[in-house]
């Protein structure tokens, strides 16, 4: 399979592996011309004939047998098959005349059964098995699966994709069928989980490796299909009279198999298109959703609040100071304060509005009431005949506290020595 290929295709496996099997199933709908009511029926959990009502093979776990034999094909299992595997495609092993069709020994056979099946460590070069007695114990471990390697619910499909190939058609129709048939089978590999896809790849390998040395081991192509077809294939619930009626399109359907394996594998061009848009719309899903850059705004905010909050207390902390008797002591930690603020005096809270604050500087409103409330130069603090009047709500302060107020109501009179007097109704916050 084609790695750059590969590689787009996991990683949408990755991403959303349910936009992936969607997309295989629409170019599967796609190729077969089917509708989706016809469709759905190909992934329905109901073969395409009756259940016999005894397992010839048997489907329970054998007595004290833990292993890989006569239970679901797992990791791990898979990876205790890959030891026969990899024993089988030796070169001194694959020409062995009748390999997968002579018996061995069954004595031999059980006792690499029972270690494989208990995961004991076993060496294969060591001479104590042949090539045969490994090649029988594949076939058994997956003629004993619960359900074939390439699952029941695709009996199906395999069915149909027999029908496409005809022996009256043109070379030219039926190049284009094969072409098509490939197509649906590349897809069809894409539907299996990724672990059991890549056991399958290899063992159609082996098997294409076995006819590559067919002069050596009497063992083609068609012989092969029609050894393993029972256990990759066919449902476990077959009839030996269905098994009769099936077994040649099915030996026919995994002939194809082996002998395009090398292309078998590759996901199709048309789809490889469609993966790459939908990895593109999954990239741009990603960012703008991006949970860090949330994070970093959220915080902003709660620093800005924390800002605000530290202003309002300051204005209520001075107000305070402002509310102390006129002696020495207030004016020492009035001095205090303001140098400790930078020289500016806090901020005031205006209510203008019901439930709305506005900010606004103190020293503004003190300058406006006159200087003399806490300056001993009078003279610096004259104001006009008309002073600007003050607005009450200008002046409240939002304390939390209990307020306490002065109202003075006089007449603006300016004297020869240069005192003063407020002319206009005002509140203020002394």
């Amino acid at each position: 399979m084609n790695e750059t290929e590969c590689d787009i295709v996991e990683k949408l496996r990755i991403k959303n592996e349910t936009a992936l099997h969607e997309l295989v199933k629409m170019h599967l709908s796609f190729a077969l011309d089917l509708h989706n009511d016809n469709f759905e029926t190909l992934f329905d959990s109901h073969p395409l004939v009756e259940k016999s009502k005894q397992n010839p093979n048997g489907s329970k776990k054998l007595k004290n047998d833990d292993g890989i034999f006569h239970c679901e094909l797992t990791e791990e299992g898979i990876c205790r098959l890959y030891i026969l595997i990899d024993f089988i495609v030796e070169d001194i092993n694959i020409t062995q005349e009748g390999i997968f069709r002579k018996c061995g020994s069954a004595v031999r056979q059980q006792e690499l059964k029972y270690k494989l099946s208990h995961g004991t460590d076993v060496d294969l070069n060591s001479g104590e098995f042949t090539v045969h007695d490994c090649a029988n114990v594949l076939k058994a471990c997956l003629a004993e699966l619960p359900e074939p390697l390439l699952t029941d619910i695709h009996f199906k499909l395999h069915h149909i994709i027999s029908d496409l190939i005809s022996p009256s058609m043109s070379p030219t129709t039926r190049d284009n069928a094969q072409k098509k048939r490939l197509r649906i089978l590349q897809l069809f590999m894409l539907l299996l989980p990724t672990s059991v896809r890549k056991f399958v790849q290899n063992l159609i390998l082996m098997l294409h490796k076995v006819t590559q040395n067919c002069e050596q081991n009497k063992m083609d192509s068609r012989s092969l299909a029609t050894l393993f077809s029972p256990h990759l294939l066919c449902p476990k619930n077959l009839t030996a009279k269905d098994m009769q009626k099936y077994s040649g399109v099915l030996s026919d359907e995994l002939q194809f198999m082996i002998d395009n394996v090398e292309e078998l594998f590759q996901p199709p061009k048309e789809l490889i298109t469609d993966v790459l848009i939908e990895l593109k719309k999954c990239n741009e899903i990603s960012k703008s959703t991006d949970n860090v850059l949330d994070t970093a705004y959220s915080f902003c905010e709660r620093k800005a609040g924390d800002k605000n909050y530290t202003e309002i207390e300051l204005a209520v902390l001075y107000a305070q100071l402002h509310n102390m008797p006129d002696n020495p002591w207030k004016q020492k930690l009035l001095k205090r304060f303001n140098r400790q603020n930078g020289g500016l005096s806090p901020v005031a809270v205006k209510k203008s509005t019901p439930g709305k604050r506005v900010i606004k500087g103190i020293g503004n409103q003190l300058r406006k009431v006159g200087h003399n409330l806490f300056s001993r130069s009078p003279k610096q603090m004259k104001l006009n005949k008309e002073t600007e009047e003050i607005d009450t709500d200008d002046d409240i302060i939002d304390t939390n506290e209990t307020e306490q107020t002065k109202e003075t109501e006089t007449d603006v009179k300016t004297t020869s020595n240069g005192t003063q007097t407020i002319t206009e109704s005002e509140q203020i916050f002394v």
